[in-house]
C-alpha cells in the first residue's frame, strides 16, 4: 500500500500513527492497525499531520512530535481460519450504526460470526452469508472495507483480521448474541424466481421512481413489482404456484438481492403481514414488510 493510502486508512482508527521496522502503526477506540510501508522510521505524529507531509513530499521521518506512552498491540492466541471476505464485507455493509445503545437495540451494533455464516443487521434487514470465520461478535470497523481481510485470527478478548498489506486488531464484544434464526420465516411460501440483476434494476427504478412518495413501498403482486397506485409496474420474476402480495422498501429489497450467491433468487413469504425470505444459494436474507413497522 502506498504510503499516502496507508495514512488515510490510519486516520479511520485514531489520531496518532508512527513507523517501524516498514510497519506503519496506528490505534483508537479499541482497534490496531498494521500497514506495510516503504518509509523509513517515523516517531509518532498525528496522523493529519504526516499525510499533509506525504502530500507535500516532505520526508516523514522529520517528524518530531514526542509521545512516550505508546499502546503495544495485544499478542492474540486462538482460533484461526481463511475467511469469506467477500461474505464479510457484505455484512459489514448491511450493518447499521444505530444511535439506539440500548440493549434492545444491540443486534444493530455488532456483527456476529457462528463458525459456519456471517449476520448482521438493521431495523428492516437481517443479512446471513456462509462464511467459516470462527465465533464471536465485533463492531465493524471502517478500515476493514480497505483490508479485505482474507484471515483471521480469533482470541478471548482481540481478534485479528488480515490482508495482503495491513493488518487489523478489533477489541470483540462479549454480549449476548440475539436469537436471529427466529426472524427467518420458516414457513414462508415460495412465491417468485427471480433473475438477480434483473430484479435489482426493477427494484432501483420503483426507488427512484417512487422517491418522492410516501410511504416509499413498492409492492410485489403476482409476478410484477409496483406501485401503490397501479401508476407503475414491471415484470419481477418468474411466478411459483400461488401468486401473493407484499410490500416493501424498494431501497431495501434491491439492496438484499444484491448480496446474492447466484445468478437467480427465490422469493417468499406467508403474507402481507410477515417478512420476505429470499434465498440465493448458501445466502439468505430477510426483509421486513412495510406492514410492520
Amino acid at each position: 500500500m502506498n504510503t499516502k493510502d496507508a495514512i488515510r486508512l490510519a486516520k479511520t482508527v485514531g489520531k496518532t500513527a508512527y513507523i517501524e521496522k516498514g510497519q506503519l502503526h496506528a490505534w483508537g477506540d479499541g482497534a490496531f492497525l498494521k500497514v506495510a510501508v516503504s518509509e523509513p522510521d517515523t516517531p509518532p505524529k498525528n496522523t493529519s499531520s504526516l499525510l499533509r507531509m506525504a502530500q507535500a513530499g516532505v520526508a516523514l521521518s522529520f517528524a518530531d512530535d514526542a509521545h512516550d506512552d505508546l499502546p503495544s498491540i495485544p499478542p492474540i492466541e486462538g482460533e484461526a481460519a481463511l475467511i469469506n471476505t467477500a461474505a464479510l464485507l457484505w455484512a459489514i455493509k448491511h450493518h447499521a450504526a444505530s444511535k439506539d445503545e440500548s440493549e434492545t437495540r444491540e443486534i444493530l451494533h455488532h456483527v456476529w460470526a457462528t463458525g459456519q455464516e456471517i449476520v448482521s443487521a438493521d431495523g428492516y434487514r437481517l443479512h446471513v452469508y456462509p462464511c467459516t470465520m470462527p465465533a464471536c461478535n465485533f463492531r465493524p470497523h471502517p478500515a476493514l472495507a480497505t483490508i479485505k481481510p482474507y484471515f483471521v485470527r480469533v482470541g478471548a478478548e482481540w481478534a485479528a483480521f488480515e490482508g495482503e498489506t495491513a493488518t487489523l486488531n478489533l477489541r470483540l464484544c462479549h454480549v449476548k448474541v440475539p436469537n436471529w434464526h427466529q426472524i427467518i420465516p420458516t414457513t414462508a411460501v415460495p412465491r417468485l424466481r427471480v433473475r438477480v440483476k434483473e430484479a435489482v434494476a426493477a427494484a432501483k427504478s420503483g426507488a427512484v421512481l417512487l422517491r418522492d412518495e410516501q410511504p416509499f413501498s413498492v409492492v410485489l403482486r403476482g409476478n410484477e413489482i409496483a406501485d401503490k397506485r397501479g401508476r407503475w409496474s414491471r415484470y419481477f420474476g418468474e411466478l411459483l404456484g400461488e401468486a401473493g402480495e407484499v410490500t416493501l422498501n424498494p431501497k431495501y429489497l434491491a439492496e438484499a438481492l444484491a448480496g446474492c450467491d447466484d445468478d437467480t433468487a427465490t422469493i417468499s413469504w406467508t403474507d402481507s403481514l410477515f417478512p420476505c425470505l429470499i434465498e440465493s444459494g448458501q445466502w439468505r436474507a430477510v426483509v421486513m414488510s412495510m406492514s410492520m413497522r
